[in-house]
């Protein structure tokens, strides 16, 4: 009697692992379905040449500075309209002074940008206005300001370059208390980045994205030497360390990809989950029939209508 057991109880153990595998698979599946891939998406292709009213290009800053004063140093940094950086050059040679807005120094004057005044205002306030409604309608922030692109082609005898984020910093544009403009500041959320981007080239090119250094001191040059040894073998490919835009990334559908990944759930509650089992693998049981596959309908339906309670 116990063989007899012990054979079922792994009959019952097999079934169950190839259930689970059949499941891991299916997950998988979907999870892939998931990202958007296409060049449409701004993290696969941003076209950073383009006047869009909803991003804002900086020049003339230095990723690494970038990271730590909003990172490291938790400090907000605002945003310098062409007009003043001009000023401070001009001011800087009157006096003999080395250049403050230099590749080495332009951090501590704020975001460089080539917008007059007028312009980056407005600029910064539809951003901020968008922001905030993307924020309230979906539930989540979609404004990123993004540290170092990716250069890339889709294959060997393409002429059009792509684009692509490689590190996204999640950043809310808050009013400055000082004077009428609006300064950007690091959020809560995590630093990210850029999944879709690794989706898109595990699968058509097989390379494999590094992710961000789990360590608390590292640097976004850091990151990008990791990348460019990942995409060595990508002769026309390069990384533009110092290239910086504030915009929008949507990471919706990546948040559910997250969640249907199966390392995330603790005791593999995911995989044996009866009603995701019974959607993908196993089917349910059948529900017993309400009524005789004889019966008539007119009939049952009469009589129930007799036998109902009259109203008062």
């Amino acid at each position: 009697m116990g063989e007899v057991t012990s054979i079922r109880t792994v009959k019952r153990k097999t079934v169950n692992d190839r259930a689970e595998t059949e499941m891991e698979k299916l997950i998988g599946q979907a999870r892939f379905k998931l990202i958007e891939t296409g060049t449409r998406n701004r993290l696969i292709h941003t076209p950073r040449g383009s006047k869009r009213s909803r991003a804002l290009p900086i020049t003339g800053n230095i990723s690494d500075q970038v990271f730590a004063n909003l990172v490291h140093e938790n400090k907000p940094l605002h945003f310098l309209p062409a007009q003043e950086i001009d000023e401070i050059q001009h001011e800087a040679a009157r006096l003999k002074a080395p250049r403050l807005v230099t590749p080495k120094a332009s951090f501590r004057a704020g975001l460089q940008t080539t917008l007059s005044p007028e312009l980056l205002h407005k600029r910064l306030h539809t951003i901020h206005r968008d922001a905030k409604t993307a924020e309230e309608e979906r539930g989540v922030n979609i404004l990123f300001l993004a540290l170092g692109f990716l250069r890339w082609y889709e294959d060997e005898k393409s002429d059009v370059p792509r684009e692509a984020p490689l590190i996204l910093l999640p950043v809310s544009l808050v009013r400055d208390a000082k004077r009428p403009a609006f300064d950007v500041k690091l959020r809560e959320d995590d630093i990210t980045t850029n999944q879709a981007l690794q989706e898109r080239l595990r699968g058509d090119f097989g390379l494999a994205l590094p992710d961000i250094p789990e360590t608390s001191g590292w640097l976004p040059s850091d990151y990008f030497d990791a990348v460019a040894n990942a995409v060595a073998s990508k002769r026309r490919w390069s990384i533009d360390a110092n290239a910086i835009e504030l915009g929008f990334y949507s990471f919706s559908k990546l948040l559910m990809v997250h969640d249907l990944d199966p390392a995330n759930w603790p005791d593999n509650r995911l995989l044996s989950h009866p009603l995701l089992r019974g959607l993908l693998c196993e089917g349910f049981p059948a529900e017993p029939q309400i009524l005789p596959e004889a019966a008539r309908l007119d009939e049952v339906l009469l009589s129930r209508s007799q036998t109902k309670p009259h109203d008062l």
